[in-house]
């Protein structure tokens, strides 16, 4: 495809389809992986991870898949947005609640004496009071 398109001039260029740029990037990885010295200690062992990308080279093959796959990215700055309202709910729940309990749960009753509490490590200086 490389060699018929060209890699950047032509209509069918190579580096004109976004989707080839993961195709590309595995093939480099794992030619780069086969070369002599790269089974080493090297740095080139990091590229191994590229090769989880493989099934995704599936993706520029069918255009159902790939449709799907956009479809995710274009969803992702509005569950974004989502994320974000989530947790600002949540904040508002969590200082309410902080407020309304004021302290209820800052120690806790412990053995047979309910009236002898257990506070909190920084306050006891090390130990229990």
């Amino acid at each position: 495809k490389l060699v018929a398109g060209g890699l950047l001039w032509g209509r069918d260029a190579y580096l004109r389809n976004p989707w080839n740029y993961l195709d590309g990037a595995v093939v480099i990885a794992s030619i780069v992986g086969m070369l002599p010295g790269a089974s080493d200690g090297s740095g080139l062992k990091t590229l191994r991870v590229l090769r989880a990308f493989r099934p995704l080279r599936a993706i520029s093959r069918f255009e159902n898949l790939r449709i799907v796959v956009q479809t995710m990215f274009k969803s992702l700055p509005d569950l974004g947005t989502l994320v974000v309202v989530s947790f600002l709910f949540l904040w508002i729940f969590g200082l309410f609640f902080l407020s309304y309990l004021s302290g209820t749960f800052y120690s806790c009753p412990v053995g047979d004496n309910p009236d002898t509490p257990v506070a909190l490590l920084k306050d006891a200086g090390g130990g229990f009071a």
